[in-house]
């Protein structure tokens, strides 16, 4: 029998200045059961396709960054979904602290389109 964990998120969506916290209830990560119902918790808030992204960011609360899981819609840009500012400066922020000099403006990056999903711990293995 595995344990249920409960791992607390941020769904990020276009136009908040602000993400609404949320827990999701997943099975142990030697479950069978994990990757289905971590599909369903991300798929709910940013839909499909989504893609995972590793980012470096501050979760509120923490002390400092340290890297988390950012799950995005694939299809964002293409389906013209609005762009959420952000997602965009999570998703931005690994390469301007690691690698400052490899762009010149933060704009020089992609931008994220439509909801956003970011878990406070490392859940993508």
């Amino acid at each position: 029998m595995t344990s249920e964990q409960d791992i607390p998120y941020l769904a990020i969506f276009p136009g908040m200045r602000e993400a609404t916290h949320c827990v999701a209830h997943l099975p142990d990560f030697t479950s069978p059961r994990f990757w289905p119902r971590l599909r369903e918790v991300v798929e709910a808030v940013v839909g499909d396709p989504c893609e995972h992204v590793k980012v470096f960011w501050a979760f509120p609360g923490d002390d400092g960054a340290s890297y988390h899981d950012l799950f995005v819609n694939e299809m964002g840009q293409m389906r013209r979904l609005p762009r959420n500012e952000l997602a965009t400066r999570i998703y931005r922020n690994n390469v301007l602290t690691h690698d400052p000099l490899r762009f010149p403006t933060p704009e020089a990056l992609p931008w994220i389109a439509g909801p956003a999903v970011l878990f406070k711990e490392r859940v993508w293995r």
